[in-house]
Parts: C-alpha cells; structure tokens; sequence
C-alpha cells in the first residue's frame, strides 16, 4: 500500500525489479508505477479493501500508506487507523500470514536514542494515530498472523542503494 509514495513507490519497483510478483495498492494511478500492477483503492473503506483480496492471494502485507501532514484529526484516524484495521480484518480473513507496517519515529517524544523497549508516547495527531495503529496490530498478531512494525526516521529524496529502502528489501528477500 502506498504505492504513490516515496517509501511504498521505491519499494514496488525494488520488489519488482528483483523478479517478486507485486499489487501496487495506490490512491489515484501512478505513471511511475507503470511496470508494476496497480489497485487503485481507499483504504478507509472496507468494502474496497475486501475486494482487493477477493480478487488476489497475497502471502504478505506491507503497509506503507499513510496521512502524514496537513491533516484534520478525522483524516488521520481514517487513514491511519482505519486503513490499517480494514487491511488486517481482510488479510486475516483470507490467511495472509504476514503484515509489515511502516510507522514512524514520531510515536517517541524527546531525543533518542530509541529502541523497541521505548515508550510510545506522543501529543501529535499524526502520531497519536500511528500509535493506535501500532497496537491495534499487535493485539491481533498471532502465530498465523505475523506482524512487524517498522519505525522510521527521515525519509528523503528518490531511489537510492543504501538507505531505508534498499534495507528493507534485503531484510524482506532474507527473512530477516
């Protein structure tokens, strides 16, 4: 999901590009997503996101959409929160085994460093619901759903080795 953003965008043509069969899940399509297919779906709509995986079997989930600015409250609960829980109702429903879901390093205050003991604790209406999201997943991972957040930090520019992108490939194609 996500597929018309930075992170969701890169990692398409990565996975693609290294001979995975992908479904780009995009708001509007994409011509930069033109060697990929694509699913043009809101998320927040659950019906919309049962005929996503009515129409395809899918062994994994990764969940880069996201409002991430300029945002009224309801916005990012209905793109956050909603379209998280909508994605794990239906991929749990159809067997999905596994969900990656790209949060962020804003559901910390202060300075870090931080690491997965931290707490999660935040005031800001974009962060607030990537926490909800957050432990909306986890209270629904079981040994057949297996759910891992990634939380990250200072996303910038386009396609690129060695970063983000390229990082969370490597750990996907290694089941690391």
């Amino acid at each position: 999901t996500g597929a018309g953003g930075l992170l969701g965008g890169e990692l398409c043509r990565s996975l693609a590009s290294a001979g995975h069969e992908i479904t780009s899940v995009v708001r509007k399509p994409d011509a930069g997503l033109s060697s990929v297919e694509q699913q043009v779906c809101e998320l927040s709509r659950s019906s919309n996101v049962e005929k996503l995986f009515n129409d395809k079997d899918f062994d994994a989930v990764v969940h880069c959409a996201a409002a991430i600015r300029r945002q009224e409250a309801a916005d990012y609960y209905q793109d956050n929160v909603v379209a998280t829980l909508n994605l794990m109702k239906h991929a749990k429903k159809v067997g999905v085994s596994r969900f990656l879901n790209m949060s962020t390093v804003s559901v910390y205050e202060g300075e870090g460093p931080f690491d997965e003991t931290s707490a999660l604790e935040s005031t800001g209406l974009y962060s607030v619901s990537k926490i909800c999201a957050e432990l909306a997943l986890q209270l629904n991972a079981s040994d057949l759903f297996k759910v891992m957040t990634l939380r990250l930090a200072g996303l910038h520019g386009g396609s690129r080795s060695g970063g983000v992108v390229s990082s969370v490939v490597d750990a996907a194609m290694t089941g690391s």
